[in-house]
């Protein structure tokens, strides 16, 4: 990292140690059925604990329904990662326990949510320490200590950043057109002051 051109001359910016991985120009050891499947696990504890949040919201203010029972025990979870997207199907079949079929292949997983936050995990034969954060760019996994993004589904049209903050500037005006590389408006995140770069050329639309 520290002998990249970028580094030297200074001229990395939010989305340079992401793309780096991306372009596979910064090798990671996991084998990389071990991150989807690490990131399916992820979703489907988020997902599950996010509808029992909701039912428990509803019946603490008297409100009592069913509605989204049946996706507490079924549904879709999509991963993308290395430019491949897999469709996984999930069954929940005990509390923390799920089954992940994808194609004709279906592995088991048990789930067990620790005091810290992380997620203790059992599946494809081992015991894995899980945490995973959605981000605007994607996924931010970190599998047994190794970090690892997992993007969403890349969108051209849409200019994204993982950076917190708040949006200063415009540096190009609306509709005109914008240059891949080349930044487009500026952030500020922790007393620092950011460019947002292009991932694609096209014509900027300003949304606020």
């Amino acid at each position: 990292l520290l002998q990249t051109p970028e580094f030297i001359n200074n001229t990395i910016d939010t989305s340079w140690l992401d793309g780096l991985i991306k372009n596979k120009q910064l090798e990671m050891d996991t084998d990389p059925q071990m991150v989807v499947m690490s990131a399916a696990v992820v979703r489907a504890h988020e997902h599950v604990e996010g509808i029992q949040a909701a039912f428990r919201e509803n019946f603490s203010k008297g409100q009592l329904s069913v509605q989204g029972m049946e996706s507490l025990m079924s549904f879709p979870i999509e991963v993308t990662y290395q430019d491949v997207k897999y469709e996984f199907e999930v069954s929940r079949f005990a509390p923390g326990m799920f089954r992940f079929k994808i194609g004709n292949t279906a592995v088991e997983a048990k789930v067990r949510e620790q005091s810290d936050g992380t997620l203790l995990a059992w599946y494809a034969g081992s015991t894995h320490k899980l945490t995973g954060k959605e981000e605007p760019m994607g996924l931010r996994l970190s599998l047994d200590g190794t970090t690892h993004l997992l993007p969403t589904q890349f969108d051209p049209s849409e200019l994204r950043t993982d950076v917190t903050g708040k949006l200063i500037r415009f540096l190009q005006p609306d509709g005109a057109e914008v240059k891949k590389g080349k930044p487009y408006a500026e952030v500020e995140a922790m007393k620092m002051v950011m460019p947002l770069v292009a991932q694609e050329s096209g014509k900027i639309e300003h949304r606020k």
